[in-house]
């Protein structure tokens, strides 16, 4: 984290680098990436940014943008040497150099001239991870870096690069969490692992004390010395000559742990970038959060029906409540250690949300305040989706051993029956308007739909054909055929959901994108992509009056908010970025390069059907021999999904047997 010249906060999340107006609580987004950003270092004449990513899985080798924090106009691009991921950067102090390390095995260093986007210099690193760079405060072509166990000191001479070893002396030899140079002599502190920190002249330890009682993550330069911050707090200092120093003074983060900061001296403020993946401010003395995060994976998201606010849940045990018009976070619950929200859902009229859990329990909250008022344990299995009834009498909860739970309202909540027939988790589900049938998805990618009165299936297509269904988020069925890419597996798409006036459907992917489609979503239809989240996108819904899009984050942890024109019509690019304050999480700790590409962490089956599909292929007719035997052949490789999924919605709906042979026609051709 950093601020420009203008007082504004720079930071990133996912694959964006975010601009935070802290006045206005407005923020700009610069979208250069097409991966997960891992660091960010600014020029010294605190405009330019850069910002390095982890290897994306189209192109392979990742790059370093250069940008303006003003006006975000992308002014460089440097890539090609390093590999796997850019974790540190660092420009010099007369702003020439930048140099960078990768997440290759030798953590390799590299010095460009950012410019002339040319490679300069470049040296293995050290074996050891190496988790900081930071130029000499006094020499333009001196710099260092730290990790586990080390820190090396490097000279810039022409186009050599040379790297000599630290040396501890007497101290003991441990993990370098972060460094910086004194302003005034140009020595170099050092924040350890064990809380204490090092003095550094001539490349050795000279002096060492304690700072904090745990590891000191930050340093940060004052006019009387520096500060330092670590799960303890913030110390200032302005000696630091003798083993037995003691902080000048020390400021509380409220149980806060600081991972990253910066220091207005003049005004006595100090932004704190905490583990949590908060942003924190604290003004004399007074703590006060201004950006709030999620700080583990978050699948669970819903929308109130009749206000601008939504509720997301996840993997931090906390459930969190979100104003779309204010861009502020209203409201946070903790569920315990032991319960992770993996599914959301608003009554009817907004008063109650109803919390499905990964232990099985369905929690209701007061939708103001967030305060628990009921919870419901019938099942060990997790909740993987909730919906209530459009009349508020009964909801529905679709469970990880592949049952559908129907509770009733006007007793008190009773649990009053259960839809079996799945044979794998519900992964989807959905209630008719009247709130008579239930239409659901499983993860071996069956769709079945339920008469509510006695849970029983209903196999006739006449029956369902014109049902008027009050939501549709499952990701199967004949009106959402189209939001498959070609050559998808079926767990590509991980969530999807009807805009409130029905006019388009959005879809939550695996490849980092928002999609979204005019409904119902033929099989040519075409997509608005929009991008910015950088692992898979776990979830997404609309809200009250398709003002907003709302989309969250797996592995990138992060909540998007994106405006729509009003009225739903985002296909004709009408589109954009809307400020936001306190829906996006601070950056995370930077992924290892073995989780590049991590999959859902939901279990998806080996796609199966209860179907002979060769048997319904005879049956549907309307294909010349040739293209019989074309479709034959494609059900035994991989490309079979498609086809598969359009004879399943005939063998449902054998009427639409002329409308499923021109689309086998179409995907054959």
């Amino acid at each position: 984290m950093a601020m420009n010249a203008n007082g504004y906060l720079v930071y990133h999340m996912a694959a964006v680098g975010i601009v935070y107006d802290t006045q206005t609580q407005t923020q700009k987004f610069f979208f250069g990436h097409d991966d997960d950003i891992i660091s960010l270092a600014m020029h010294p004449d605190k405009d330019i940014i850069a910002t390095g990513q982890v290897a994306s899985i189209k192109d392979k080798k990742p790059k370093i943008c250069i940008w303006s924090s003003k006006t975000l106009e992308l002014l460089a691009v440097l890539e090609g040497f390093h590999t796997r991921g850019v974790s540190c950067l660092g420009f010099s102090k007369d702003g020439n150099f930048l140099g960078t390390v990768g997440q290759d095995d030798k953590h390799s260093i590299a010095v460009y001239d950012w410019k002339k986007k040319s490679l300069v210099a470049s040296s293995p690193g050290n074996n050891n991870e190496t988790v900081c760079l930071r130029w000499s405060s006094m020499e333009p072509t001196s710099f260092a870096t730290c990790g586990k166990n080390h820190v090396k000191f490097w000279t810039l001479s022409g186009k050599t690069l040379t790297g000599k070893d630290g040396i501890f002396r007497k101290s003991k030899t441990q993990t370098i969490l972060c460094m910086l140079w004194t302003k005034t002599k140009g020595e170099l502190l050092t924040g350890c692992y064990d809380g204490s920190i090092y003095q550094w002249v001539n490349g050795e330890v000279v002096n060492a004390f304690k700072a904090h009682q745990y590891m000191v993550y930050y340093l940060e330069n004052s006019s009387k010395g520096f500060l330092s911050g670590g799960k303890d707090g913030i110390n200032f200092w302005s000696n630091y000559k003798t083993p037995t120093v003691k902080p000048d003074s020390s400021v509380s983060t409220d149980g806060h742990c600081v991972r990253t900061m910066v220091y207005r001296e003049k005004e006595n403020l100090i932004f704190v970038g905490t583990k949590d993946n908060d942003i924190i401010q604290i003004n004399s003395g007074k703590v006060s959060q201004i950006v709030g995060g999620h700080f583990n994976e978050l699948w669970a998201l819903a929308t109130h029906p009749n206000q601008s606010i939504f509720a997301t849940g996840g993997k931090d045990h906390t459930v969190r409540l979100w104003d779309c018009g204010k861009k502020q976070q209203l409201s946070g619950t903790s569920l315990g250690e032991e319960k992770s929200a993996s599914s959301l859902a608003f009554s009817p009229d907004g008063k109650i949300l109803a919390v499905g859990t990964e232990t099985g329990e369905i929690i209701f909250l007061e939708t103001e305040g967030l305060k628990e008022v009921k919870t419901l344990k019938e099942r060990k299995d997790k909740i993987d989706d909730l919906k209530f009834s459009p009349d508020g009498k009964f909801l529905a909860a679709g469970t990880h051993a592949g049952l559908i739970d129907i509770y009733f309202q006007v007793e008190n909540w009773k649990l009053i029956g259960t839809c079996k027939g799945h044979t794998s988790w519900i992964s989807h589900l959905d209630w008719s308007a009247d709130s008579k049938v239930i239409q659901s998805d499983s993860g071996d990618y069956e769709h079945i739909f339920w008469d509510i009165e006695d849970t029983s299936q209903i196999t006739k297509s006449t029956i369902t054909r014109d049902i008027k269904w009050d939501t549709w988020t499952c990701v199967l069925g004949w009106p959402v055929k189209g939001i498959w890419p070609p050559g998808s597996d079926g767990t590509d798409v991980n969530a999807g959901s009807t805009s409130r006036d029905k006019k388009y459907f959005a879809t939550a992917d695996d490849f980092g994108t928002l999609k979204i489609f005019k409904y119902p979503v033929d099989m040519k239809a075409e997509a608005r992509v929009l991008s910015g989240h950088s692992s898979h996108v776990t979830n997404v819904r609309w809200t009250v009056n398709d003002t907003h899009v709302i989309t969250t984050g797996g592995n990138d942890r992060s909540v998007m908010q994106w405006t729509t024109n009003g009225s739903g019509n985002v296909v004709q690019g009408t589109f954009k970025e809307s400020p936001m304050k306190k829906m996006m999480s601070l950056p995370r700790t930077p992924r290892s390069p073995s989780s590049l590409g991590t999959p859902r962490d939901t279990p998806r089956d080996t796609p199966r059907s209860n179907l002979n599909f060769e048997e319904v292929l005879g049956k549907l007719g309307n294909l010349s021999g040739e293209e019989s035997t074309q479709v034959s052949n494609i059900l035994k490789d991989t490309r079979k999904e498609n086809i598969q999924r359009l004879l399943i919605e005939f063998s449902e709906s054998p009427d639409k047997a002329e409308e499923v042979a021109a689309q086998i026609k179409a995907l054959l051709s």
